[in-house]
């Protein structure tokens, strides 16, 4: 039963006087009400305190009891009880300061899903976009909401329909619906993988989102073959440093990498032929053809990049504005260059590839920073400044 209480640092004199029945990933605030505060200035409210935690142990207990689990040994008085978790939540889109650390309940596990207890998760620049309200025509206004896709933890629960995990299982994915800033996380079989065993969580947590767009984009988008040369533009961030490992893999002949003079070396060292400082070169006007572009900063156009483009030459962005998808759907009805847009799909076959490919030491992670839950606020802060060499990685459990 101890492992099914997460340990906290919530005192038992307080460690229920705060807490009601809430819905499912609803927020409970931690903020003192004006009843509570006094409350808490009272003899009376010690009583209530302390009787209103008593109920709850006692139900717990009687709960284990009726599902033959074990009484929890007494440790389990000083955490919090075992549905709760911490989580990072927005009430409202905004600054990185809306960002707040909450107790939250834990996701209610459907029956092909697994709970995951995550030890690490990841920043990309559609959780800070998610955050700043700019995609939401397609997140909507339901708050509290819960950002973060990439996960890697330790399956604690499985659902009755999930034959292929069990509990205890190191896994990593990448969420269909946001929920990883939190101690726990409830994952889709079909989008989780077992967890590179040569990497640790946090390293693990840096791949999933970058690495999958890296190898859809270049084999799927690009439909690179073994022979062609590929340019990376925005080779040192983290979908560009998995990016120019993932394009040395699928065999390209010469791999081009556009990023800042400082981070040359680190390009280089990931499998790049040839490095182009964007602050004193623009490759659109070097005259040097690619096969493939693939702009992971999405600052560049298919017209800019035709020149540099071989006729049946593929452009492909990051960046999925209306625009982009109908010049895409334009290049189809016609000969000659193509123009694509990299729409991430979570899919097991591909982590299994990834992680293959990890473990023979072909590819890994670049993470420039790790920051505690605690300090989201920071890491998206530092990530919004889109100057990351890799990944910003986010420590969450202890």
């Amino acid at each position: 039963m101890a492992g099914d209480w997460v340990d906290g640092d919530v005192s038992l004199g307080v460690a229920l006087s705060e807490r009601g029945r809430f819905p499912s990933g609803e927020a409970k605030p931690t903020a003192s009400t004006p009843e509570i505060a006094q409350r808490r200035d009272s003899p009376l409210g010690d009583f209530l305190r302390a009787s209103e935690f008593n109920q709850k142990i006692e139900l717990q207990l009687l709960e284990n009891q009726q599902h033959g689990e074990a009484t929890c040994s007494g440790e389990c008085y000083q955490g919090r009880l075992r549905n709760d978790m911490k989580a990072a939540v927005i009430y409202r889109y905004g600054s990185p300061e809306v960002l707040q650390i909450a107790e939250v309940e834990q996701p209610q596990l459907k029956s092909d899903q697994l709970l995951v207890k995550v030890h690490a998760s990841s920043i990309n620049p559609i959780d800070w976009k998610m955050r700043k309200g700019m995609l939401k025509l397609l997140t909507g206004s339901k708050f509290p909401m819960i950002l973060g896709f990439d996960v890697s933890g330790e399956v604690v629960k499985v659902g009755a329909q999930v034959l292929d995990f069990k509990p205890g299982d190191t896994i990593y994915a990448h969420l269909n619906q946001p929920g990883a800033y939190a101690e726990y996380a409830a994952v889709s079989r079909k989008v989780a993988a077992p967890k590179p065993v040569s990497m640790s969580h946090e390293q693990a947590a840096a791949v999933p989102l970058a690495a999958m767009t890296a190898l859809q984009a270049l084999r799927d988008e690009g439909q690179l073959e073994a022979g062609q040369t590929v340019l990376i533009n925005g080779a040192s961030g983290g979908v560009g440093t998995f990016a120019i490992q993932i394009a040395k893999v699928l065999g390209a002949s010469e791999i081009t990498g556009v990023c800042s003079s400082k981070n040359g070396e680190l390009v280089k060292s990931l499998g790049a032929d040839r490095v182009i400082d964007y602050a004193q070169q623009d490759f659109t006007q070097d005259g040097t053809k690619y096969d493939i572009v693939f702009d992971v900063v999405g600052n560049r156009s298919l017209s800019e990049c035709k020149s540099v483009l071989p006729p049946k030459g593929v452009y492909v962005t990051t960046q999925p504005y209306p625009a982009n998808f109908l010049q895409s759907f334009l290049t189809t009805l016609l000969p000659g260059q193509k123009y694509k847009v990299i729409l991430l799909k979570s899919n097991r076959a591909d982590l299994l590839y990834l992680k293959g490919q990890i473990e023979a030491g072909k590819i890994r992670s670049v993470v420039d920073r790790t920051y505690p839950l605690a300090e989201i606020t920071e890491a998206h802060t530092y990530s919004e400044t889109e100057r990351a060499v890799g990944k910003i990685v986010i420590a969450i459990a202890r």
